[in-house]
């Protein structure tokens, strides 16, 4: 009861206006037994990620981690993978390359040994980059130039804050000047690039075709056309000068800012929309020191104190991030501007569409709604709240209780009775019947039968189909009245069904489903008993073990198990293509028996 709320929505087109944060996996210090700090990420073509860790050359190959010292011990400041198969790193005075060995070991190779190269003052090498066949190493006052047989050093005569090597042109930055560019073995300071005088420029990346973006530290963002540099309107300038920005990094279409004092914002740079993930939101730490794309377009975060892998490519987000104050989720609903969350704490509302900040998503509980909330569904514009003290009318931020009636499970309509709803409480099935305007409560309903459960639908011919997890799965035959049942019959082991535990009951489109402890049933009528469904037990490996259906409005069907989360993709009539990967690491988040899936759209 404690796992959190879940509602799954599957971002299409209209994303931005979900307020969000994406699913993160956290590896901390002792889960990858090395330094603290993480200041440099590169990949290698084999796909294993490298960090720049303050014990060394971090390694993680996407199960196992290992550290490499480098040469004089102390910590990893600068990492790049190398199209010569190389791993190019820094520290202070030293800076060199790992190269993988026969055994798959990497060996250090000091680049300022092999060349005898006198370190200038403060020496740190800050970072790495490639191109026009050179690999360049920036450190705080000079930059060193290699071609695989000479290393040349750039000297500056001021402090670099920053480099970049963007459009085939070494770019840096000096606060006290501006920006300048490489030209042969000098620096050229650009034209216009006063207006960065006395800012901090912390990182520099290209941006459209031959466009160059300077992010600040604290002054915002800039763009460089080639001949002017001025602001660049990032709709987040306020939240990126009040955080620090220490770094970031783009793949062309999102642009991702890591701060200080408040994680990550990830800038799309198509529809200027923002997600941030902070340490509301999953994250270890808000000090961010690097961050890096992967082969899949997914972010690395190297931390002040640890390893965050953010799941950019997912289709689930996270709506509440870590902030668990609201309980288990149960259920929820959309009716106008207002959206309602069901959990084990009480009915909760929130605007929609939802606010998109930093701060994890505020709700506000429903004035009398406290306790366990079961369901929510609309009927003919009324929307119906089955809760643990009883069943309520919800009027915008107003429950209405309905007079009557005892903890209840669920409501539904009755397709040849529109004046009337069948529901279930504790207490067993019950009428509501619609009287003017208003829905009120009218019966329980009479018979030799008292079960309870939320699980319950009505077949074509009127009858109701009532499923109890333990007891079985029950064809009930009511009055025209219905005010009384007529007849009970339970499906078991003689009527087709394996046995009398876990058989459950779906509608999809116009069909009704039974879900057993072996696989699927379809109810043949003549025969008077269960039929096994090959449609849908030929999508899984074996016939599923209870295993629960929820049709989505394009017709996906989510097939739900205590070890199972998938999608079967609607490809015609009665055909689907299962989906059993994409949406497996929602499975140990889901309260099964209890799951629920609220269709907003695509």
């Amino acid at each position: 009861m404690k796992r959190g709320i879940l509602i799954l929505i599957i971002l299409g087109i209209h994303s931005f206006v979900f307020g969000n944060h994406y699913m993160v996996r956290n590896f901390s210090r002792s889960t990858y037994k090395s330094g603290a700090q993480n200041w440099g990420i590169t990949q290698h073509e084999s796909n294993a990620m490298y960090f720049a860790n303050n014990a060394g050359l971090l390694e993680f190959d996407g199960k196992n981690w290992k550290t490499y010292p480098i040469i004089n011990g102390t910590n990893v400041h600068s990492v790049h993978f190398s199209k010569n198969n190389r791993i190019y790193a820094s520290t202070f005075s030293e800076f060199g390359y790992f190269q993988k060995q026969k055994n798959g070991q990497f060996d250090y190779n000091s680049l300022v040994n092999k060349y005898k190269i006198k370190t200038v003052g403060s020496n740190e090498i800050y970072k790495i980059y490639e191109g026009n066949k050179k690999i360049y190493f920036q450190s705080n006052a000079s930059v060193y130039q290699y071609d695989g047989d000479t290393i040349v050093r750039l000297p500056f005569n001021k402090s670099i804050d920053a480099s970049g090597f963007v459009h085939n042109v070494f770019f840096i930055a000096s606060s006290p000047t501006g920006i300048f560019m490489l030209n042969g073995n000098f620096f050229s300071l650009i034209s216009g690039s006063e207006i960065l005088a006395n800012k901090k420029v912390c990182s520099i990346l290209p941006y459209q075709d031959n466009k160059v973006l300077f992010v600040t530290a604290f002054n915002g963002t800039y763009i460089y056309d080639g001949v002017t540099i001025m602001p660049f309107n990032t709709g987040i300038d306020d939240f990126l000068i009040n955080n620090q920005v220490f770094c970031a990094t783009t793949n062309g279409k999102q642009l991702v800012f890591g701060t200080v004092q408040r994680g990550i914002a990830v800038l799309d740079l198509q529809n200027k929309s923002v997600t941030y993930n902070n340490t509301y939101s999953g994250l270890q730490n808000n000090t961010v020191l690097s961050v890096a794309f992967d082969n899949q377009q997914n972010l690395w975060l190297g931390l002040d104190k640890g390893i965050d892998y953010v799941m950019l490519n997912s289709p689930i987000m996270n709506m509440f991030g870590t902030n668990n104050l609201y309980g288990a989720g149960y259920t929820s609903y959309l009716k106008s501007n207002t959206m309602f969350f069901g959990t084990n704490q009480g009915l909760y509302t929130v605007n929609y569409p939802f606010p998109t900040n930093s701060m994890p998503l505020q709700l506000n509980l429903l004035k009398g709604m406290e306790g366990q909330v079961w369901y929510l569904n609309e009927i003919d514009n009324t929307l119906f709240c089955g809760t643990d003290r009883g069943a309520f009318i919800i009027n915008a931020n107003q429950a209405e209780p309905i007079k009557g009636l005892p903890g209840t499970w669920a409501f539904k309509k009755l397709n040849q009775y529109p004046n009337l709803i069948l529901g279930c409480s504790y207490q067993g099935l019950f009428i509501l019947r619609k009287t003017g305007k208003n829905w009120l409560f009218s019966h329980f309903i009479k018979g030799n039968f008292k079960e309870s459960s939320p699980m319950f639908e009505e077949d074509a011919d009127g009858s109701v189909w009532f499923s109890h997890w333990q007891k079985g799965l029950f064809r009930l035959t009511l009055n025209s009245t219905k005010d009384s049942i007529l007849k009970v019959v339970l499906y078991n082991e003689e009527k087709g069904l394996p046995s009398n535990r876990n058989n459950t009951v779906f509608r999809i489109g116009n069909e009704l489903i039974f879900s057993s402890e072996r696989g699927f049933y379809f109810y043949d009528k003549k025969a008077d008993k269960m039929i096994q469904h090959q449609n849908w037990n030929k999508l899984f490996k074996t016939p599923p073990s209870y295993m629960r259906l929820h049709e989505g409005k394009n017709g996906d069907v989510w097939c739900i198990s205590g070890r199972f989360v998938g999608v079967a993709k609607k490809k015609s009539a009665h055909k689907y293509m299962m989906d059993s990967l994409t949406y497996q690491i929602l499975q140990p988040k889901i309260i099964i028996g209890f799951e629920h899936i609220n269709f907003i759209d695509s």
